[in-house]
């Protein structure tokens, strides 16, 4: 099991939305330029945020991308599922028939195979789910919580 990190990345896109005073709209320049990601990658990223209704884009002059959701709202299971897909994580290929010769064995063996995995799918899902953006911004060390990305990057 393998996430990209994009996973990381976006979860740091959304601590930085999370924590701007005023909760005033930023820039994909100020978020790319802090991450240190390239512009046209970040703006992919935050797409897929988008998409998935974690986070809003703003075109106007004073616009750029906010939470669409409270941070409370926003599992860590949704900012991985949002860049990473739903897709299940394991997949068995067939290759079980390449080793077991009767039918029945294969198909015993590969239920028990994908029993296991679909286990461990379930639990880190769960564990995922448990996790909110709020409680990554608990203790932030800011003063009252908030920050100026925008005086920050430049």
């Amino acid at each position: 099991m393998h996430a990209s990190a994009r996973v990381e990345q976006s979860i740091c896109a959304l601590v930085m939305l999370g924590t701007q005073k005023g909760q005033q709209p930023l820039k994909s320049a100020v978020l790319s330029k802090r991450l240190q990601l390239s512009d046209s990658y970040l703006k992919k990223t935050m797409h897929l945020l988008v998409s998935a209704g974690i986070v809003r884009s703003i075109a106007s002059k004073d616009g750029g991308f906010q939470l669409n959701r409270a941070p409370e709202d926003i599992t860590v299971l949704d900012i991985y599922q949002a860049v990473e897909g739903t897709e299940p994580l394991f997949r068995l290929t067939g290759v079980a028939e390449r080793v077991f010769l009767n039918p029945t064995t294969i198909h015993r063996k590969e239920n028990e195979i994908m029993g296991q995995l679909d286990e461990a799918q379930s639990l880190f899902f769960e564990q995922l789910a448990q996790y909110r953006l709020a409680d990554i911004l608990v203790n932030v060390d800011y003063p009252d919580g908030t920050i100026d990305w925008n005086e920050v990057v430049k």
